[in-house]
């Protein structure tokens, strides 16, 4: 199976982004700025909902990505939502991830195996281009209600330190991709760039999350209710076997 290219799915969903009403939280992009026309074609983050100026006119205020931040209050006019390939997109490789992952200059993340190393190297890179949302798992966290529902473009990272393992999901407009690595030792393992763009056949994971491809609600939902498995099974060896070993101890007054 071929590797999808950055386009593969914003077409089907191109008119539900030109008819989307811009909220805050939404990127949109600049445009037809007379005055201030650098700023045209320039992406942000939508901070709040429309108001009137003093002559009438609605206006949204937008931070840019580039600009050092820039707030501008935009006429609503002025302002488009972003189309589903747009959001994507990271502005400097005019690309997805997967493009990131591919760049020459980006070779000490696509090679990294560790997965604690690979998920905080992606990070701090996607966190100084567009809009990051970390994601802290504990017993009050519903995952699936917090990343099934969330709209536009989202990046989490989970830290599942219990069983040694972090992978990053990205999200948008209910489509996703998971990147992980895993560090190789003889013929087990293999780097981010391996799992998105390599053949791991053998790999269970890999042929039903990996390889780049684009996946469904479904198939996220099917890789959570695994990671509440992992959970609860840790939970059960924690108080049932490893706690019952220590002197003194009532595993059962630990929360």
């Amino acid at each position: 199976m071929s590797n999808p290219v950055v386009g593969d799915f914003s077409s089907s969903i191109e008119k539900f982004w030109q008819s989307k009403p811009l909220r805050s939280g939404d990127i949109a992009v600049v445009s037809g700025l007379i005055g201030s026309k650098k700023y045209n074609g320039s992406r942000g983050i939508i901070l709040a909902e429309p108001k009137p100026d003093q002559k009438g006119n609605k206006r949204q205020p937008i931070r840019l990505f580039h600009f050092n931040g820039k707030v501008l209050e935009v006429k609503v006019g002025n302002l488009k939502p972003s189309q589903d390939l747009t959001e994507w997109t990271i502005p400097e490789y005019k690309g997805t991830i997967l493009e990131l992952l591919k760049d020459p200059r980006k070779q000490m993340i696509a090679n990294e195996d560790n997965c604690g190393m690979f998920a905080a190297k992606l990070w701090a890179e996607m966190a100084e281009k567009g809009p990051a949302h970390p994601l802290t798992i504990d017993h009050g966290v519903n995952l699936r209600q917090v990343i099934t529902a969330a709209e536009g473009h989202k990046f989490y990272w989970l830290a599942m330190d219990a069983i040694g393992h972090h992978l990053l999901i990205e999200k948008c407009n209910g489509h996703y991709r998971v990147y992980q690595s895993s560090v190789q030792v003889h013929d087990f393992g293999y780097s981010a760039k391996q799992w998105c763009f390599g053949n791991i056949r053998k790999n269970p994971a890999w042929v039903k999350w990996g390889g780049g491809k684009l996946l469904s609600d479904k198939d996220v939902n099917d890789l959570l209710d695994l990671i509440v498995r992992w959970q609860k099974l840790i939970m059960v060896v924690l108080k049932d076997v490893l706690l019952n070993a220590v002197p003194g101890l009532n595993p059962e007054a630990i929360p």
